[in-house]
């Protein structure tokens, strides 16, 4: 069983995803990390060599060959990667999907000073795709409060998929 993790940037995916792999034996994996690695380009560099389209078809590819074939992964996602190509029903038949759900503000707080956000360049455009992608998180098969900490978090999701 695989545990699947949306949400915004900055909402804790990859801290979460971490712990959940050091603590109850699931296998990390984070897509964005999968994708610098097979192109050997850092996410923003993509953005600015090849464009938004580029990198939204390799998400998808990374998702169809490589994230299907996760047994017992906690797999942190990309936050555009579930709200593309309709890529949020091809995860929900990969593994339990989570949105962790934090407030724009509080994601503002956590990213501002992080230099590797291009989608944060611009606040008035960060908000409107904070708006449009919040639906698309909203059919996970989970919302969880981000705002808490880590452990916190990856507990209630544990417990989740426990009941």
């Amino acid at each position: 069983m695989n545990i699947i993790l949306i949400g915004f940037m900055g909402s804790g995916k990859s801290s979460t995803a971490r712990f959940i792999s050091r603590n109850y034996s699931f296998r990390f994996v984070d897509s964005d990390r999968i994708i610098e690695k097979k192109l050997k380009m850092s996410v923003r560099e993509i953005f600015e060599n090849f464009g938004e389209n580029f990198f939204r078809s390799i998400e998808r590819n990374i998702i169809s060959s490589n994230l299907s074939f996760c047994s017992d992964c906690v797999i942190a996602t990309g936050g555009g990667l579930p709200c593309h190509f309709n890529n949020i029903e091809l995860l929900k038949k990969i593994g339990w999907v989570f949105y962790l759900k934090l407030s724009f503000k509080d994601i503002v707080n956590r990213v501002k000073n992080k230099k590797n956000r291009p989608l944060l360049d611009d606040i008035e455009t960060a908000r409107s795709l904070f708006d449009k992608r919040t639906s698309c998180y909203e059919n996970a098969h989970f919302i969880i409060d981000a705002s808490r900490n880590t452990e916190e978090i990856a507990r209630d999701i544990i417990f989740k998929i426990s009941s």
